[in-house]
């Protein structure tokens, strides 16, 4: 888009400068990696709530057994493994680690997937007839399984969406120097 002052002449507009928190200047809108972060990092609260919630209510029951062992299990894994895709998220923006390399945005959508089948049986022994009676954790310890759980499935997405994203940002630059070399050639 281009301005055109009082003296009619043509001024291009300056190109927005590429940010991790937006996909275009002035629209308020979270860009989907961002939006794949912000979700990434709810799971890895819930995780840590879900794990605290069950460990606590176990040590207040006096009373953890092999279930609610498992879903302090599922929890901190679930914790660890959300740390290690931020961390190396993190890596990627300060250009330590490449996405052209072995974590690029298929992989980590992977990682997402493992974390989404980790929690399927979690929240299922979490809201299972026997966890009720058998007190495995309390309601905050259930409502945050079942929000890392569907945070997770939410995380896939968004990280295909960025994957997608990121495809389509590329194929334009392609393009973009395809067009830069016909243009030389000239």
């Amino acid at each position: 888009m281009a301005s055109v002052p009082q003296s009619g002449a043509y001024v291009p507009e300056k190109a927005a400068p590429n940010a991790i928190l937006t996909s275009k200047t002035r629209t308020g809108d979270l860009s989907p990696y961002a939006q794949k972060l912000a979700v990434e990092f709810f799971v890895w609260l819930a995780s840590l709530v879900t794990a605290g919630a069950t460990g606590d209510f176990g040590r207040v029951v006096q009373s953890c057994t092999s279930s609610c062992q498992y879903v302090i299990v599922v929890g901190v894994i679930s914790f660890l493994l959300v740390s290690l895709i931020l961390w190396l998220n993190y890596l990627c923006e300060v250009n330590r680690l490449s996405r052209q390399g072995w974590y690029s945005h298929k992989f980590e959508m992977q990682l997402l997937v493992l974390l989404v089948l980790w929690w399927t049986p979690g929240v299922a022994v979490l809201s299972s007839r026997r966890a009720n009676t058998l007190n495995i954790s309390s309601g905050t310890g259930i409502v945050f399984g079942w929000l890392a759980f569907f945070g997770s499935i939410y995380a896939v997405y968004k990280a295909y969406h960025s994957l997608k994203e990121e495809e389509h940002r590329q194929a334009g630059l392609a393009i973009a120097d395809h067009d830069v070399e016909i243009a030389s050639d000239h």
